[in-house]
């Protein structure tokens, strides 16, 4: 019998597989959760005053499988609405939102798999937001309060 000759791993390939590949699962979990299609339309440009909420986190999108931005967000809440930016690790495909109150159609208080949340629907496009925790509860007030 003849051993397979054994091969080593080429570290010149690794990191740019790896960085494409996180790029890659970036931009899929931007388009499948729908930050893509909420930039579209609520792309910020600006930076927001408001009250800032440090590596938040938030499911995006409608169902039993929300895209989960787990301890990466930084949301800041004002008088106008919600602006939300992702660490900048994970922003590739995923620019800086502001979404004002005027295009939430709903904001009430929901059970999702067991855990208390605020869910936010936005009108155009179509999409669901779930935020938990004193975040949750704040955008609750601040959505009753400015309606």
């Amino acid at each position: 019998m003849t051993a397979a000759p054994q091969q080593e791993l080429d570290l010149r390939w690794f990191f740019p597989l790896f960085i494409g590949g996180w790029l890659a699962i970036s931009c899929f979990l931007s388009l499948v959760g729908g930050w893509h299609a909420l930039a579209k339309k609520y792309r910020s440009t600006t930076s927001n005053s408001g009250e800032l909420f440090s590596f938040a986190s938030m499911g995006l999108g409608r169902g039993f499988g929300p895209v989960s931005y787990g301890r990466c967000l930084f949301v800041r809440l004002n008088s106008a609405g919600i602006a939300l930016s992702v660490f900048p690790l994970f922003r590739f495909f995923h620019p800086k939102l502001f979404i004002p109150w005027s295009a939430v159609s709903d904001c009430r208080r929901e059970r999702f798999w067991f855990m208390s949340c605020t869910a936010v629907y936005v009108s155009e496009p179509q999409t669901r937001m779930l935020f938990r925790g004193r975040l949750g509860t704040e955008i609750y007030e601040s959505r009753n309060h400015a309606a």
